[in-house]
C-alpha cells in the first residue's frame, strides 16, 4: 500500500488532499478568533474585564504577555497561541487594517517617530488629507485576507493547512517585488559572467550548493541553467533566492565600484551573497525555520522541521530581540549581532573585531556595541527589547554586581552608562543553536578590519 503524508490528507480535495480536518489547527484557528473578538467586541463587559487585567497600552488589541505566570491557564493558552509563528503569520498586525468611519478608534502611531520615518509621516498625511469622516459611522477593523474584512475560522484554518507543506511557490512575489536595476540584464550581461573575478564568484557560490558552475555568455542561459538544476521542494526555492541574492550583490558592488572607488574583496562579496540570500528567505518563509550556522556551509542541511527544538525563538508578541555573541575564534577576537522583530524579520545587524582580553571581555564589548547602535537608532522607549547573549557566566555578571571581576569593572562602567541612556532591557540566554546568526557573524567579524553596523 502506497504510504501518503499526513499533512497531505488533511489538505483540500481541490488541493490533491483528502480533505481530513487536522484538530491541532483548527483548534489553533479557534483561538485565534479571540483575539478577532477582542478587537471588534471592544465595548463587551468581558473584553473591557480582559484588557484591563492582561491588555498593552500600544495597541487595543495587543496582549502583554511579561506576566504569562499570572494569567488564568484558558487565556494564557489565548495569548500564546497569538504569536505562535503560523498563526501570526496570518493575524500579525500587518493582516489587519483600518476602514474609517468617524476617525475616533483607528490608530497610526504607537510611539515615537524615528528621524528616517518623518518622509513616511508626509506621505501618509497627503493619503489621509482625502479621508472624509462620517459623524455617525464607528472607525471599523478589517481581516485583509477576507473579501468582505471578516474574520473566518475555516478561512485561517486553509491558510494553515496550505502553508504546512512544502510548496513554497507563494513567495517568490515578494522577492521580485524588491527594488532593483531596471538595468543589467543586457548592457551589463558582460561584467555578471565574462569577467573573471566573476566568474570566480559564481564558481564559489554554486560550489556552496554542491553544484558544479558552466560558464555562460548572459541571462537567458544563466537562468536557464539555475532552473534546470536538480534541487526539489522547499531547496529550490532557497536555491533561486540565493541566486537572486547573489545577482543583486554583484550590481550593488559594480555601483560601489563606478561611483565610489570601492572594491569588494572576493570573501567580502561572498558573504553579502550569503547574508543577503539569508535574509530574504527568511523574510519570504517566515514559516520556515533554520540551523542559521549551517546556512553558511551546507544549505542542504540548514531547514528545520517544526518539530525540532532547535533554532533561534522569536520573542513574546510586541517584543524584538537582539541576540549577541562575541568570540574567540583561532586566536582573533569579534562580535556579531542581529535584531528582529516578532516576525523574526531581521532590522539591524553588525560584526567585526573586538578589541578585548579574553572571551567574557569579548562578549561584554559586543553588548556594549549593541547598546551603542540602540542608542544610535533612537530607541529608548519605542518597544520592549531582550538582549540575549551566549555566556551563562556574563549573564551573571550583568545581572549580579556582587559577581564581577574586578578586571572587568571598566567595561561595565562603560555598559552601565549606554544602559542608562537606553531605558528598560531584559536580558536571557539563548538556547540551543538559538544564537546561530550572530556567532556567524561574530565569526566572520573576526575577518575584518573594522566594524560594520546597518540598521533599517
Amino acid at each position: 500500500m502506497e504510504k501518503v503524508n499526513w499533512k497531505q490528507i488533511c489538505r483540500p480535495k481541490e488541493n490533491g488532499g483528502a480533505g481530513v480536518i487536522n484538530l491541532e489547527i483548527k483548534n489553533k484557528a479557534l483561538l485565534a478568533k479571540w483575539r478577532w473578538r477582542v478587537m471588534v467586541d471592544k465595548n463587551a463587559l468581558w473584553s473591557k474585564v480582559i484588557l484591563a487585567k492582561y491588555g498593552s497600552n500600544a495597541k487595543q488589541w495587543r496582549f502583554g504577555v511579561n506576566n504569562l505566570k499570572d494569567m488564568s491557564m484558558v487565556w494564557r493558552g489565548i495569548v500564546e497561541n497569538s504569536f505562535d509563528a503560523r498563526v501570526n503569520r496570518w493575524i500579525g498586525d500587518k493582516d489587519f487594517q483600518w476602514k474609517i468611519g468617524n476617525g475616533k478608534d483607528a490608530l497610526f502611531f504607537v510611539r515615537a517617530l524615528l528621524d528616517r520615518e518623518w518622509g513616511m509621516l508626509s506621505r501618509l498625511l497627503d493619503w489621509v488629507g482625502g479621508v472624509v469622516l462620517i459623524p455617525e459611522v464607528e472607525d471599523r477593523i478589517l481581516w485583509k485576507h477576507d473579501k468582505n474584512g471578516e474574520f473566518s475560522v475555516k478561512q485561517l484554518t486553509k491558510f494553515m493547512v496550505d502553508g504546512v507543506g512544502v510548496d513554497f511557490s507563494f513567495a517568490f512575489d515578494r522577492i521580485w517585488k524588491l527594488k532593483v536595476p531596471s538595468r543589467g540584464a543586457g548592457e551589463d550581461g558582460p561584467f555578471f559572467f565574462n569577467c573573471i573575478f566573476i566568474n570566480g564568484f559564481w564558481k564559489r557560490i554554486f560550489n556552496w550548493w554542491d553544484i558544479g558552475w558552466k560558464g555562460v555568455n548572459n541571462f537567458e542561459d544563466f537562468y536557464s541553467c539555475c532552473f534546470k538544476v536538480k534541487i526539489f521542494g522547499s531547496c529550490k526555492s532557497l536555491w533561486l533566492i540565493a541566486i537572486a541574492a547573489a545577482v543583486w550583490s554583484i550590481w550593488l558592488a559594480r555601483n560601489e565600484m563606478v561611483f565610489d572607488n570601492k572594491v569588494l574583496t572576493m570573501d567580502t562579496l561572498v558573504f553579502h551573497a550569503k547574508m543577503r540570500a539569508l535574509l530574504w528567505s527568511r523574510a519570504a518563509f517566515d514559516e520556515c525555520r533554520f540551523h542559521e550556522r549551517l546556512w553558511w556551509f551546507c544549505t542542504y542541511k540548514c531547514c528545520l522541521s517544526k518539530s525540532d527544538p532547535g533554532g533561534w525563538c522569536f520573542p513574546p508578541h510586541g517584543w524584538f530581540k537582539f541576540n549577541v555573541s562575541g568570540i574567540v575564534f583561532e586566536g582573533v577576537r569579534g562580535g556579531g549581532g542581529v535584531l528582529r522583530g516578532e516576525d523574526g524579520i531581521v532590522r539591524a545587524l553588525f560584526l567585526g573585531p573586538i578589541d578585548a582580553g579574553d572571551s567574557e571581555s569579548t562578549e561584554l564589548g559586543a553588548i556594549i556595541i549593541v547598546l551603542d547602535i540602540i542608542i544610535e537608532i533612537g530607541w529608548k522607549g519605542t518597544g520592549s527589547l531582550i538582549i540575549e547573549i551566549g555566556s551563562r557566566e556574563v549573564l551573571s555578571w550583568i545581572l549580579e554586581e556582587t559577581r564581577r571581576r574586578w578586571s572587568h569593572q571598566v567595561i561595565f562602567a562603560e555598559l552601565e552608562r549606554r544602559w542608562s541612556r537606553v531605558g528598560e532591557l531584559s536580558f536571557s540566554v539563548a538556547v540551543a543553536n538559538g544564537n546561530e546568526m550572530a556567532d556567524s557573524l561574530a565569526i566572520a567579524g573576526t575577518n575584518r578590519t573594522s566594524m560594520f553596523k546597518a540598521w533599517w
